[in-house]
């Protein structure tokens, strides 16, 4: 049996990204910063359950020629202002990296990508995740990939 109750929630998000390069001999370079941050409670002052902690970070996108690269980090804060019943959940930082190679040839593209996800190998919960406490996100993975397209 479920009921619902009068709640509040409110927050707040930026994103601000900016052209750092664009030559044409060295190529295109992007900076990205962004946050967001979210509370909610029910009138009578409880917290809601599984709302997300407050997160920032930024990424660093470069293209150049054939070859694309990326690098990005966020940082996720611990929630410890949780709903009753509800366990506290720690922060993280995630670090990721990226780069592509990409050659058209007769009509077909391929593409080689190398990436690397969670880096400093943090363990990774979600605060909304129903299953964080037996299931948290895998630790640091690399994956490499070939693929094709035909045009």
């Amino acid at each position: 049996d479920y009921a619902s109750r009068n709640a509040v929630l409110w927050g707040a998000e930026v994103e601000v990204g900016y052209g750092l390069m664009r030559d044409v001999n060295w190529g295109e370079l992007d900076a990205r910063v962004f946050s967001d941050y979210v509370r909610g409670r029910l009138t009578n002052g409880d917290p809601l359950p599984r709302i997300t902690p407050l997160r920032f970070g930024g990424n660093l996108d470069y293209r150049w020629r054939a070859w694309e690269a990326d690098f990005s980090v966020r940082r996720t804060v611990g929630q410890d202002d949780n709903a009753p019943l509800e366990t506290e959940t720690g922060g993280f930082t995630q670090v990721d990296l990226g780069v592509a190679w990409t050659l058209r040839q007769g009509g077909q593209e391929y593409v080689v990508s190398a990436r690397g996800t969670n880096l400093l190998d943090e363990e990774i919960r979600y605060h909304t995740s129903l299953l964080k406490e037996i299931a948290p996100q895998p630790g640091r993975s690399v994956m490499l990939s070939v693929q094709t397209s035909f045009m």
